[in-house]
Formats: C-alpha cells, structure tokens, sequence
C-alpha cells in the first residue's frame, strides 16, 4: 500500500482493513489496532 500511496494509485484499504473490521464485528472480536489503521488510512481511498 505504501508505493501505492507514494505512485497516487488507489489502496485496497476496503478489501484488507476494511474486511477484517466486518468480520471482527460479525464475529464480537475487538481489533483496535486494525480499527486505527483503517482510520488512518481511510482519508486516502480513492
């Protein structure tokens, strides 16, 4: 994701953060480090 950033390509925050969030929450399982990951990055979806 990092060159991808760096190239101004899109990331696939969605499809890797984004995913584990959905089946974390499906699932009750705190993931507090992929929760702030996802936050940092989402500002950069494009």
């Amino acid at each position: 994701m990092h060159r991808d950033l760096e190239k101004g390509l899109p990331i696939e925050v969605e499809s890797l953060q984004g995913n584990v969030l959905e089946q974390a929450n499906k699932h009750e399982i705190q993931v507090p480090v992929i929760r702030a990951i996802y936050s940092l990055l989402h500002p950069y979806i494009k």
